[in-house]
């Protein structure tokens, strides 16, 4: 099983680059926040098929939304936030160094809340945060000075 998961969560991961670098492509078409409305109404269809198709219909118990602190609901916020990001990064730097920054931010959040949450952060949990982010270091320091020797 965690094998199966281990695989899920590298698609997801393949699929944040892919879905970012086609909306970045739509971006540079449209706009990139008509990209982005278009992205997430697009989402909330699919959304919306796949929870009819699994639940048969559309049953929603509004006293349990409303019990859920509002704060929860600020993921699709962050969504947004997202998909306008990789909308403006993708066309300005090459989609690796996209892809490592946001790995290392989502890296270092993940350390963060591990802290808060009081989960042990390990060494090597640094030690592979310190070689991700200095192979990110080490690349853009090579790729500016072959840039600048041309």
């Amino acid at each position: 099983m965690v094998l199966f998961y281990g695989f899920l969560a590298f698609t997801a991961g393949s699929m944040i680059t892919l879905s970012g670098i086609l909306n970045a492509q739509l971006g540079t078409k449209v706009g990139k926040y008509k990209a982005a409305l278009a992205n997430n109404f697009l989402g909330m269809i699919t959304t919306l098929v796949v929870v009819l198709m699994i639940y048969r219909g559309w049953s929603i118990d509004v006293a349990t939304l409303l019990r859920i602190p509002l704060w929860v609901y600020a993921g699709g916020l962050i969504t947004v936030a997202v998909v306008v990001g990789f909308n403006i990064l993708i066309p300005k730097i090459p989609v690796i160094y996209t892809t490592i920054l946001v790995f290392t931010g989502q890296f270092l959040t993940a350390l963060v809340i591990d802290w808060f949450n009081k989960v042990p952060i390990t060494s090597g949990k640094m030690i592979g945060f310190v070689l991700v982010f200095s192979g990110l270091l080490y690349n853009i320091y090579f790729d500016m000075q072959n840039k600048f020797a041309k």
